[in-house]
């Protein structure tokens, strides 16, 4: 009826604020729903790096994006949420209502109640640069010395972060490491990746766009794949880091029978930076990092097609 069509639509309504500081968004939006509400205002938020990746999901367990190292993780960048508890009440939590769920919700996952709507801080950053590099396999090792030069040098005069990871085919043993780097503003090509534009480079697009032309295409793996991952952080160190990626290698080549395999070894940047957001905004969240030092997270993907795998 009209009332459940209602209800429906608001799990996907996006508003941007009269004044273009923040945009509300319902539960069941993507965030290619909540760029593309913000482009015809020339404004982007900190949220998924992939388009079709759900909002509520990255939002309740921290949330990276290209430019943490200026404005934080996704969730330092909520200012309210509408919530349900488990006793049917509906309350607000935001810095000055019910201030221990609004705490909680930031990184603490869905525990709490159900969110109904979040309120997003909104940021005037109309365009991006964009650089976008993929290496061949003899030059891994400095591909990973760059991940952790720029770890260490990537403070918050201007937000810039990536998709650092490195394909590894298992049928064709064929190692390809990548970046996807973005930086806010219009320099071309983006200079805080310049550790990377060091390394003879397989193939090397930078481009200057609307956030919204840049995430049209990085879509997620979300049908017709099983997904498995780890992962783990550490402090820059790229000895370490080489020695974790030969074990990873070698690891996978135990189950290269499996069809299908598509494992990645990816490396996100935690500049010191990224932390001091939430050490100083007053509300904090519940991963409770100090900004005293850097740090890399390392996930290890493994996606092969749906169906029972080979052993």
């Amino acid at each position: 009826d009209g009332g459940v069509l209602l209800a429906l639509n608001h799990l996907t309504d996006t508003v941007v604020a009269s004044d273009n500081s923040s945009i509300a968004v319902g539960p069941g939006t993507r965030w290619v729903d909540v760029y593309e509400a913000l482009a015809p205002y020339g404004l982007y938020c900190i949220g998924g790096r992939l388009k079709t990746i759900g909002v509520p999901g990255l939002e309740l367990i921290g949330g990276f994006h290209y430019l943490i190292n200026k404005y934080g993780f996704a969730m330092d960048n909520v200012l309210s949420y509408d919530v349900v508890l488990g006793n049917g009440t509906q309350v607000v939590a935001d810095s000055t209502t019910n201030t221990d769920l609004f705490w909680a919700l930031k990184g603490g996952a869905n525990n709490f109640g159900i969110v109904t709507k979040f309120v997003i801080k909104a940021l005037p950053i109309p365009m991006i640069s964009s650089t976008i590099q993929a290496f061949n396999e003899s030059y891994a090792e400095d591909f990973i010395a760059a991940t952790v030069e720029m770890t260490q040098n990537n403070d918050a005069e201007i937000g810039a972060g990536s998709v650092v990871s490195i394909q590894y085919n298992a049928t064709t043993k064929v190692v390809t490491p990548s970046l996807l780097g973005v930086q806010e503003g219009t320099e071309s090509p983006p200079s805080r990746f310049a550790p990377y534009s060091r390394i003879p480079s397989l193939q090397t697009v930078n481009n200057v766009s609307t956030p919204r032309e840049w995430h049209k295409n990085l879509d997620t793996p979300n049908q017709m794949f099983r997904v498995q991952f780890a992962h783990k952080t550490i402090k820059p160190d790229t000895d370490q880091l080489v020695k974790i990626y030969k074990a990873w290698k070698d690891a996978v080549d135990t189950v290269s029978d499996v069809k299908g395999l598509y494992p990645t070894f990816v490396l996100n940047i935690i500049s010191k930076s990224t932390m001091t957001v939430a050490k100083e905004n007053g509300i904090g969240n519940t991963w409770g990092l100090d900004d005293d030092q850097d740090l890399i997270s390392e996930s290890l993907h493994t996606i092969h097609p749906l169906g029972r795998a080979s052993s």
